[in-house]
């Protein structure tokens, strides 16, 4: 399924099918992973009530279709493959990486990614640059509430491959 506004760069000619296709496998893909909304459902009534319509972005993987298609439409295809998959693996890790985590280690990871944070970006060195994304990691479990248990068998070999291909 294709949000509303991604549905209007298609009729406007902005998105190839190929970044169609990867966009409905994106937004499948979040919506499965994710144990939460981007809007909780009390929102949502609250915004169609005020205005008459439901926003164009309720689940984790409407945001994240608009924003990729909205973001990144001007690139090749091959790019904005990697974009996605870029982010199916971020996903991916965040769930692996936190799920099950006690406290010292979530409030260990919150502490050193926001100093690191503070840093020009351009002085960061490695293990600032790994604090950071352990840090936005962090953001995507939290806010999606992602449970590794949620992850199938699919999920698990996409991210091996991607992390092999990464690391050649």
């Amino acid at each position: 399924m294709l949000n509303r506004v991604v549905e209007d760069m298609v009729m406007q000619k902005k998105l190839s099918a190929v970044k169609i296709r990867h966009l409905f496998a994106l937004k499948r893909f979040i919506d499965r992973v994710a144990g939460t909304d981007y809007l909780e459902t009390s929102e949502v009534e609250a915004l169609q009530q005020k205005f008459g319509v439901q926003p164009d972005v309720i689940s984790w993987g409407d945001y994240f279709q608009v924003e990729v298609a909205s973001d990144h439409w001007d690139k090749e295809d091959a790019e904005f493959q990697k974009i996605i998959s870029t982010i199916m693996f971020d996903v991916i890790a965040a769930a692996l990486v936190f799920t099950d985590r006690t406290e010292k280690f979530v409030t260990h990871t919150l502490t050193e990614g926001k100093a690191a944070e503070a840093i020009d970006p351009h002085e960061r060195n490695i293990e600032q640059q790994e604090a950071v994304h352990l840090l936005i990691l962090q953001n995507y479990y939290e806010q999606m509430k992602l449970n590794a248990d949620l992850l199938d068998q699919e999920d698990l070999d996409f991210f091996g491959d991607f992390f092999m291909q990464r690391a050649s």
